[in-house]
């Protein structure tokens, strides 16, 4: 329990400390997926993957059977 504790603890300084929020990731990293998703490609290639993954986590209960 005590790792558990402290591995949450370092992943939360990591998540909200200011050099990661002075630097702008998280606002570049939500600008650039808005502008991906924002066109008709991104948009596509979205429900593409999207089905790939579905169809792969639906049938791997029958692969291994």
């Amino acid at each position: 329990m005590f790792r558990f504790s402290m591995g949450m603890a370092v992943i939360a300084s990591l998540m909200w400390s200011s050099s990661a929020f002075a630097g702008g990731f998280w606002d570049n990293f939500r600008s650039y997926w808005a502008r991906t998703l924002g066109t008709d490609n991104g948009i596509v290639m979205t429900v593409l993957v999207a089905g790939a993954i579905s169809l792969f986590v639906i049938t791997r209960g029958k692969w291994k059977k």
